[in-house]
């Protein structure tokens, strides 16, 4: 049983306890058994729910995993197994968002792949409810404070609180140069700065000293509002320009623009018709090959110009499929 479909049988039994036990211990895996009678377990702060377990080994992680979550520390180094006392201290760091009780876990990939991730999920959801980008800034790791902060502004969403944002922190993480490549990254200024964009205030934007910022600013800003006039004297205006009208779907814009075939591709694979690839004054297999590959037909190739592009085509179709 998938992760979605676990949740849900969690959150009804939630709701209506009654029969909730058995709905878990009718779960397809061990695994998912156990997850599912130890999050109704800490949810009901019914420590007796533990002892639905069959296995005697298991039954342990979910006492400890509720001792962690009620806070109580001093119990953790007393459970018998290394995956029970890691458990214990992860429950323990997610109740009190605290990354620092990650650290008494043994296991490197368990305390950040599990504990600092879960750690970063409570504060995000923290932040993201209480419209409070403060909280962001305490989470560990530029990652996961980008993907904080494009969840406030996704609550927030308006121009008031954009101005407000701290920017400098945002622009302080993303300035190394090799950041701008992290698409996280990049998403997090720039929903920071959309509702300014959006409210037509593109000078906003030019007022970073930074021009490539500015830049990555500016541009999304125009494909946004679908406004080719915030492009002008842009580095690369003729690709901003582009990316507008490929957000406008407008095919016959595109054959007036420099760079008329990145335009044409565009608005093919935002189509996925193939049939646009041709109007492209090179690079047009490609561009079937690749709407072949994200409509995973291979009768999309038969459209390629050159014989050995469709047996290309074809052929990494048939790799994916």
């Amino acid at each position: 049983m998938n992760k979605p479909v676990l949740t849900v049988i969690f959150l009804i039994c939630l709701v209506l306890f009654s029969g909730c036990v058995e709905k878990c211990k009718q779960l397809s895996t061990e695994d998912e058994q156990i997850e599912c009678l130890t999050s109704l377990a800490i949810q009901k702060s019914d420590l007796n729910i533990c002892n639905n377990i069959d296995n005697n080994a298991r039954i342990e992680e979910c006492t400890a995993s509720y001792a962690g979550a009620q806070g109580d520390l001093e119990a953790c180094p007393g459970f018998t197994t290394e995956i029970s006392r890691n458990k214990c201290y992860m429950r323990a760091a997610e109740a009190a968002r605290d990354y620092t009780i990650c650290e008494n876990i043994t296991d490197e990939y368990f305390k950040e792949a599990k504990c600092y991730a879960l750690v970063s999920y409570k504060l995000t959801r923290d932040a993201k409810t209480a419209k409070d980008y403060s909280i962001c800034y305490t989470l560990i790791g530029d990652n996961a404070i980008m993907q904080c902060v494009a969840e406030v502004n996704t609550a927030v969403g308006n121009a008031l609180e954009c101005r407000n944002l701290e920017f400098q922190n945002l622009e302080n993480i993303c300035n190394n140069p090799a950041q701008y490549e992290n698409e996280l990254c990049q998403r997090g200024i720039i929903q920071a700065y959309n509702a300014c964009i959006l409210e037509n205030e593109e000078s906003y934007c030019r007022q970073k000293a930074d021009s490539l910022l500015q830049g990555v600013c500016i541009e999304k800003g125009a494909e946004l509002a679908q406004d080719t006039s915030f492009c002008y004297g842009l580095p690369n205006e003729s690709y901003c320009m582009a990316e507008v009208t490929i957000a406008q779907n407008n095919l016959e814009e595109c054959q007036n623009l420099t760079e008329k075939d990145y335009c044409t591709k565009g608005i093919a694979l935002k189509r996925k018709d193939s049939g646009v690839c041709l109007q492209m004054t090179e690079g047009e297999n490609d561009c079937i090959r690749e709407i072949a590959l994200v409509k995973n037909d291979a009768n999309v190739c038969a459209e390629s110009t050159i014989t050995e592009e469709e047996q290309a085509c074809t052929e990494a179709v048939s790799a994916v499929s």
